[in-house]
């Protein structure tokens, strides 16, 4: 299966648009790409930037990357879905990414925020973005 960029004005700060096109049926799935972003060196913080849910979503896949990757300790950061945790991703000691397969769905007016629990040590993790893939299950 093929994945097609699409530029989208769907959503503001930093969301595009994939079209997924099965071959062997020809039926397109439309993914939404979502992106939280840390930049500079990282630090425990509690998410305070949300995400609004505009209408069903399923999230299906969650990526984790730094520029610079921590060393002695792993960075660690918790989704949070109307303030309870949902998933929790790691980047471990000497690497730079994590993705992780996920089922998270959100309602019409759900938020979702990014908590950073642990920064790596000597050095921190630095420039971190969070990635959301999605698809609209319902408005």
């Amino acid at each position: 299966m093929a994945l097609t960029r699409i530029n989208t004005d769907m959503f503001k700060d930093n969301a595009i648009s994939l079209t997924k096109i099965d071959p062997a049926t020809g039926l397109t799935t439309q993914y939404y790409e979502r992106h939280f972003n840390y930049p500079g060196n990282l630090i425990v913080n509690t998410g305070t930037i949300r995400w609004w849910s505009q209408g069903a979503l399923l999230i299906s896949r969650i990526r984790a990357q730094v520029d610079t990757a921590p060393l002695g300790a792993n960075i660690t950061i918790v989704v949070r879905k109307n303030d309870t945790s949902v998933q929790t991703v790691t980047i471990t000691a000497g690497q730079s990414s994590n993705q992780i397969n996920t089922s998270i769905t959100t309602a019409n007016g759900d938020y979702i925020t990014v908590d950073i629990t642990n920064t790596g040590l000597s050095p921190v993790g630095s420039n971190l973005v969070v990635s959301f893939l999605f698809t609209r299950t319902a408005l």
